[in-house]
C-alpha cells in the first residue's frame, strides 16, 4: 500500500469549527502519523486540525504573508500547540529541510505556483513520498509534471463549493529511490508513467484531456465532472467566437487548438453517455 493510500481520519474529534470540504478532503488523505508541511497555511486551520484529530504528530505551517502568519501564530498559541504545530515564515517548501516531513499539502494556489515551489526546493521534493494538492488553475501542467517525475495518482476529486468547482489531487511517488537523482524534477524519457493514463494514449489530444481533467475523475464520470467538462466546453466556445472576430496574425492556430479541445471533450461526454458504468475508452480520438 502506498503512502497516500494509508488513509485514516478520526471523525470522533471536532478540534475546530468545520473545515471546508476541500480542506477536509485533504485532511482525510493524510496518512496516519505522517509529519506534514502545510504550504500556504493561511491561519493554520488545517495544520491544527491534523494534530488535534490525531492524524499527524507534527505539522509545519508554512506561510509567506505577514498578516496570515500573525493570525496563524495566535491560533496555535491560543490552543497551546506550539510543540505540535510549528509556524514558520518562508516561501513554499523553503521552510523545511529534506526528509523533515513526508507529506506536503498545497492548497488554494495555482498549479503553476505549485510547480515553481517544487522547482525551488528539489531536495525537499526528492524526499517527499506524498503530495496533496488543490490547484486553483493549471492542473494540466501539474499532472503532467507529476507523471513525468515518478508520481502516480492515488485519488482525485472534483468538489462544488461556494459556486465554484475545485480540483483535488493525491499523489504518491512510485519509487522513492529511483528518483533520487539531482535532475529528478526535470521531465525525462525514462521516467515511470502513471498507468491510469493508459486508456488515453491514443493521441496527444486525449493525453492532454486526461491531464487537464484527471484520469480518475474521467473514469468516475460523475455528475459534477460532467458539469465541469460542459462548463469548460462553453468557455472554449466563447474564446473561439472571440478569436473568429479578432484580427490576430496567429489566430488560425489558436482556433484549431480550441476546436480540438471542444471536439475531444464533446467526444468524452458522448462516450460517457453510452457507457452505463461511466467508463470511456477513446478508441478513435480526434487527431
Amino acid at each position: 500500500m502506498s503512502h497516500c493510500e494509508e488513509l485514516s481520519y478520526s471523525a470522533s474529534k471536532t478540534p475546530l469549527s468545520s473545515l471546508s470540504s476541500r480542506l477536509l478532503w485533504l485532511a482525510n488523505h493524510v496518512p496516519m502519523n505522517s509529519r506534514v508541511v502545510d504550504v500556504g497555511a493561511d491561519h493554520a486551520l488545517l495544520s491544527l486540525y491534523l494534530v488535534e484529530s490525531g492524524i499527524s504528530p507534527f505539522v509545519v505551517a508554512s506561510e509567506v504573508a505577514e498578516g496570515p502568519l500573525t493570525v496563524a501564530k495566535k491560533n496555535v498559541e491560543s490552543r497551546r500547540l506550539q510543540h505540535l504545530v510549528d509556524v514558520r515564515h518562508g516561501d513554499g517548501l523553503c521552510t523545511v529541510a529534506p526528509g523533515e516531513v513526508s507529506v506536503a499539502v498545497l492548497a488554494g494556489m495555482g498549479g503553476s505556483t505549485m510547480l515553481e515551489i517544487f522547482q525551488r526546493s528539489p531536495r525537499v521534493v526528492e524526499n517527499l513520498p506524498c503530495l496533496l494538492l488543490q490547484p486553483m488553475s493549471d492542473s494540466g501542467p501539474l499532472r503532467h509534471w507529476l507523471r513525468t517525475v515518478g508520481f502516480v495518482l492515488v485519488d482525485e476529486a472534483v468538489l462544488h463549493e461556494k459556486q465554484r468547482i475545485y480540483e483535488l489531487i493525491a499523489a504518491t511517488r512510485v519509487s522513492h529511490a529511483a528518483n533520487s537523482r539531482a535532475d529528478c524534477l526535470l521531465p525525462r524519457e525514462d521516467s515511470l508513467s502513471d498507468p491510469l493514463y493508459a486508456p488515453f494514449t491514443a493521441s496527444p489530444a486525449w493525453i492532454w484531456f486526461a491531464e487537464r481533467f484527471g484520469p480518475l475523475n474521467l473514469r468516475r464520470g460523475d455528475a459534477i465532472t460532467r458539469l465541469w467538462v460542459e462548463q469548460e466546453i462553453e468557455s472554449w466556445r466563447r474564446i473561439l467566437r472571440s478569436l473568429r472576430s479578432a484580427k490576430e496574425p496567429f489566430k488560425n492556430g489558436r482556433e484549431a487548438e480550441f476546436r480540438q479541445k471542444i471536439e475531444v471533450a464533446s467526444d468524452w461526454l458522448e462516450q460517457r453517455d453510452r457507457c452505463s458504468d461511466g467508463s470511456v475508452r477513446p478508441d478513435s480520438p480526434a487527431n
